[in-house]
């Protein structure tokens, strides 16, 4: 993305909307946990969202700048997933030595495919 492009990226509104949905999803869910139609024991861990789609996101952007899904945009993609898999542990409370395993192989995983995986 250019200097301009990224200008008049920052004057649309660039995130802002973005954000605000996350916000307002966050909103909602601790809303409906406080009136006890959702039950979750750390509801913060929603604001994980935020990192979790800039990871995605950039993964995106660098897949529509190259045409094709290079190892930087793998490596986005991976950590989009295992933060997602993170935040889901914290809200369902999940036995911790599970998911730190889940997230070595993912891992491990990700590092071969970028390795094996043309471009890589």
């Amino acid at each position: 993305m250019g200097r301009e492009e990224r200008r008049a990226w920052r004057r649309s509104g660039g995130w802002a909307w973005t954000v605000g949905a996350v916000l307002i999803l966050i909103g909602v869910v601790v809303l409906l946990r406080n009136i006890g139609a959702l039950y979750f024991t750390n509801a913060w861990a929603l604001f994980l969202l935020f990192p979790i789609l800039g990871s995605f996101g950039a993964a995106w952007n660098m897949v529509q700048r190259s045409g094709r899904l290079n190892p930087p945009a793998r490596s986005a993609l991976i950590g989009g997933v295992i933060l997602t898999l993170i935040m889901t542990a914290l809200l369902l409370s999940t036995n911790w030595g599970l998911i730190f395993s889940v997230a070595l192989i993912l891992a491990g995983v990700a590092m071969l495919f970028n390795r094996l995986l043309p471009g890589g």
